[in-house]
């Protein structure tokens, strides 16, 4: 079995065009997400989320629709400064797939 492989589809966003979690008084840049959860960048500045701790904030797309969420850190790589959550309740695929649409109009350039 691929421990790789992932349960649902995923978008991988750029460094410098993302979607960001907002919790708190912070701006949270989103690696990668899923229906199921994400993965955030941690910066140095903050204090290293443990395993289990739970965050209640709001995921704010590109196109600055927004979704709240609960998540839980599932994962913590403080070496790779990224944490992996799991939302308390799957956010709707249909907002993850238009993310993706969006994603893809913006970069995909059509072969001539």
């Amino acid at each position: 079995m691929d421990d790789n492989k992932r349960e649902s589809f995923r978008i991988y966003y750029h460094k410098s065009d993302c979607a960001y979690f907002l919790v708190e008084e912070s701006k949270l840049r989103i690696v990668d997400l899923s229906a199921g959860g994400f993965q955030l960048h941690w910066p140095l500045n903050q204090t290293f989320p443990s395993v289990n701790d739970v965050l209640e904030g709001t995921i704010r797309f590109q196109n600055k629709v927004e979704q709240k969420v609960v998540a839980t850190a599932v994962r913590v790589n403080p070496e790779k400064k990224v944490a992996a959550f799991s939302f308390a309740k799957e956010i709707p695929m249909t907002v993850v797939m238009e993310q993706h649409r969006l994603w893809i109009r913006k970069y995909h350039k059509p072969s001539a």
